[in-house]
């Protein structure tokens, strides 16, 4: 009940006693739970890191204590889940070099731009890309872009209060108030460059995440200009938009490299694709920008029939791997911020949090198995079992419980 259905113990000890009339003390429930930690912390050590290929890194806060947490971005297996009083480079260096003794050898990681948390992965591995999280950064757009929308929804009443004085004021005298209309032509001026900002800003937006960001997008070259134009674009855009906007714009500005850090392997992933089957990587780019269209769409069909002409019909071949490829490119930490929305479900229950607790909670986690998932690949298993690619027996049994079965 404490894992599966997030109680406290004091909830535990009280639906015994409503549901069952047994009277059981939470002293009782904490030994239970505390009684299954060894067997747990166990497991979690036991298992090899070595297949996790791209690591996503965050912190988490607790009543004001950082946890630190890591995950595996493909099969989302949690190898690091630790409560500390820091969260400086040797803080994190730490637990990463342990995670390292233990196989851990990333390709690559995903995070935030936290000094000490980039500051630790660079020390427990030297040259490793750290690729930027765009989650917080478009977080923080959508942000500015909201109080730019309020801005302008604001400056409309102004305007059509003013408007509502002059009509009243031709209805009783039979002619305009010039003065009247002055302030009216001022106050539409405002509302006009309000709702021309907020779609400025918005469309600058959209071109960042959904083109330049995305995985079907143009090469490492042309999404960096395109990145530079959209920044010295978005910058005075965002002078004046509260607190956040110029900070986000600041943080555009400087971290390019870690945002885009993706698209060069992409695109030595796709001219390796292209050496296997013998095709110009840019045919396979395209196909890559086609299979995230909408089949509904016309235009689909329509660079369907291209494609296949160009390749003279070789693109079903291709379509298994290009879509692979896609699908094990990492931009984002979206996986650590599922996993830390988890959490969140577990932690408001404590005001402290214990490495016992969270040696339980990190075990079970990880070998409770999804019963769904928008990813075929991974209902019906769990993140151990997709780390590992062996199947493992029910969490209670590893833990040494016996399940009730019926007959």
């Amino acid at each position: 009940m404490a894992l599966t259905c997030h109680s406290s113990q004091r909830g535990i000890a009280q639906f015994f006693r409503d549901h069952f009339d047994y009277a059981i003390s939470i002293g009782t429930v904490h030994n239970v739970l505390a009684g299954a930690v060894p067997a747990a912390r166990a497991h979690n050590d036991a298992v090899d890191l070595q297949p996790v290929d791209v690591v996503a890194l965050d912190e988490i806060f607790q009543a004001g204590q950082p946890v630190l947490v890591g995950a595996d971005a493909t099969s989302t297996y949690c190898f690091l889940l630790s409560p500390e009083e820091h969260r400086d480079a040797d803080t994190w260096g730490l637990p990463l070099l342990d995670a390292k003794d233990r196989g851990l050898d990333p390709s690559a990681a995903v995070a935030d731009f936290a000094t000490g948390l980039r500051a630790g992965v660079a020390a427990a591995f030297p040259g490793l890309s750290c690729r930027g999280d765009v989650f917080h950064v478009v977080m923080d757009l959508l942000r500015v872009q909201r109080g730019l929308d309020n801005r302008g929804s604001r400056a409309i009443e102004p305007c059509a209060m003013l408007q509502r004085k002059q009509d009243r004021h031709a209805w009783r005298t039979g002619e305009r108030d010039r003065s009247l209309g002055r302030r009216i032509s001022l106050a539409r001026a405002d509302e006009q460059a309000a709702m021309t900002r907020a779609d400025e800003v918005r469309t600058r937006i959209g071109w960042l995440r959904d083109d330049i960001r995305a995985v079907a997008g143009p090469d490492a070259a042309t999404r960096r200009r395109l990145y530079d134009f959209v920044v010295a674009e978005l910058r005075p855009r965002l002078e004046g938009a509260g607190a956040v906007g110029p900070k986000v714009s600041g943080l555009l500005a400087r971290h390019r490299e870690e945002l885009l850090a993706f698209s060069d392997p992409l695109d030595r992933d796709l001219a390796e694709l292209g050496a296997q089957f013998g095709a110009d990587p840019s045919l396979l780019r395209e196909l890559l920008q086609q299979q995230a269209g909408q089949p509904n769409d016309p235009e689909y069909w329509r660079q369907e029939a291209e494609l296949q002409r160009r390749s003279r019909g070789r693109v079903q071949a291709w379509r298994a791997a290009v879509q692979e490829l896609s699908g094990r490119t990492v931009r984002a930490s979206s996986v650590i911020e599922n996993l830390n929305s988890r959490l969140r479900s577990y932690f408001f229950l404590r005001r402290h949090l214990g490495r016992d607790y969270l040696s339980l909670l990190q075990f079970y986690l990880n070998h409770r198995r999804f019963p769904r998932s928008t990813r075929p690949e991974r209902a019906g298993k769990s993140p151990c079992e997709l780390l590992s690619g062996q199947e493992h027996p029910h969490w209670l049994e590893m833990l040494g419980y016996q399940r009730f079965r019926r007959n």
